[in-house]
């Protein structure tokens, strides 16, 4: 006997409505059976924030990693160009979002309206701590000689702009944001900005074609989170920001130091993460195990005891989800690639990334052979490099897979955190 069953939409916009329907229902019982329990108001703010996912069609994935793992290195070397500040000490204090947007000629940072009011309270906070101190005196309590010249410039009247336009510009204020923070905790303990954090920088570029992702359809858009270094987290706000942005994700990247896997900090990052996989499936997890072009072959494990240490380690069930990479290696490939992209007419004197590629690539006589050596020869050597590095296998196996299915991932990962929530929502009326 035929029924008359509705016709199945399976078109992004109904589904999109459907899902955040259903998202609002379950937000609607957590709210009327969670008794106000500090638990059940976390599940209604991480379903709020998925709906708002929805809404924009983003699929979320936050990168964490030990500190100096090479994190934002990774992070560089996917959109091709070197937004991310990078220092000699640890340097992300803040998460900060990148945003693949083709439509986005120039990399854009923004900045929401509440995160602008919290740092030009933080600036006029530190401005009337110096006063209080002296310029010499604060210097002298950070004890930091990279803070030194911002101590200086917040003395001297530093303002941040809700918007900053091209790399170098937006490189310089992400360092300034990271900086306030160090200041804050140094000077201001009383204040921190993470404390009220809501909103993190965004910074929208456009994504580096190169060889593996030239051909990719984006539907969504695919979100990228830099978060602090596990290790780097000592403050309870700080870690407590890195475990929302965590919470939020529907996907989790960890970066870790092929030289210190047996390391505290990778325990530490493993607890992380068994947090996270209680409402997010084992397969939103990947691994980079960065830092290969220091194997002692003599001495180290083999790729494949790499990731079979990691998938026991991590409880990872399938190893195609741990990569071995070279983020330095994959990173002066790519970022002399993209110069030659956008700049077909240049010689190699006029390439400000050649100097660096040569020194990586030619050996001791770098020098003298960038004299003779032509551009498509250097081509080459980054071409090796870039296959040498393992990035090109990351980025065919997870990150183009990831972009593609951004659209009706966020959506399904959104459901199955719903469902979780549901879950322990149910096991506490029963129990009553």
């Amino acid at each position: 006997m035929a029924t008359n069953l509705p016709f199945l939409k399976l078109d992004n916009n109904s589904l999109q409505a459907e899902t955040i329907s259903l998202l609002g229902q379950i937000n609607s019982l957590l709210a009327t059976y969670g008794n106000g329990q500090e638990k059940y108001i976390n599940f209604q703010q991480q379903i709020n924030r998925q709906i708002r996912s929805i809404n924009a069609f983003e699929a979320r994935m936050a990168i964490i990693a030990q500190m100096k793992a090479g994190k934002s290195t990774v992070i560089n070397t996917i959109i091709g160009q070197d937004l991310l500040p990078t220092h000699d000490a640890a340097m992300t204090t803040l998460p900060t979002e990148v945003i693949v947007n083709d439509n986005q000629p120039e990399p854009i940072l923004k900045l929401s309206e509440q995160l602008l009011a919290t740092f030009q309270t933080a600036i006029a906070k530190l401005k009337s701590r110096i006063e209080e101190l002296g310029e010499n005196q604060a210097i002298a309590i950070v004890s930091s000689g990279y803070l030194n010249d911002q101590i200086a410039r917040i003395y001297q009247g530093l303002s941040i702009s809700p918007s900053t336009l091209g790399r170098d510009p937006i490189v310089d204020t992400l360092r300034t944001l990271n900086h306030i923070v160090r200041l804050c905790n140094k000077l201001t303990p009383d204040f921190n900005p993470l404390a009220s954090l809501d909103d993190v920088p965004r910074i929208e570029t456009r994504f580096w074609r190169s060889q593996e992702t030239e051909t990719l359809q984006e539907q969504g858009n695919f979100l990228i989170v830099d978060t602090p270094g596990h290790n780097e987290a000592g403050a309870s706000q700080l870690r407590q920001v890195v475990g929302n942005q965590l919470q939020w994700s529907s996907l989790v990247l960890a970066v870790l130091d092929y030289q210190q896997l047996d390391g505290e900090a990778t325990a530490e990052i493993k607890q992380e993460i068994q947090k996270v996989l209680e409402i997010r499936p084992k397969e939103n997890l990947y691994v980079l195990v960065n830092k290969i072009d220091q194997r002692d072959e003599d001495q180290a494990r083999n790729p494949e005891q790499v990731r079979q240490f990691i998938a026991n380690e991590l409880g990872i069930d399938n190893p195609d989800q741990i990569f071995e990479i070279s983020a330095r290696q994959a990173f002066y490939a790519t970022r002399f690639l993209r110069e030659i992209q956008d700049n077909p007419e240049s010689s190699i004197s006029e390439l400000k990334t050649a100097e660096s590629l040569a020194k990586i690539t030619l050996g001791h006589r770098w020098r003298n052979k960038l004299k003779t050596i032509d551009i498509e020869e250097l081509k080459d050597e980054a071409n090796y490099l870039w296959e040498d590095s393992g990035f090109p296998l990351f980025l065919q196996q997870a990150i183009k897979v990831l972009m593609k299915e951004s659209t009706h991932r966020c959506m399904r990962d959104a459901l199955d955190m719903g469902n979780k929530c549901l879950a322990q929502l149910s096991h506490k009326l029963k129990s009553i």
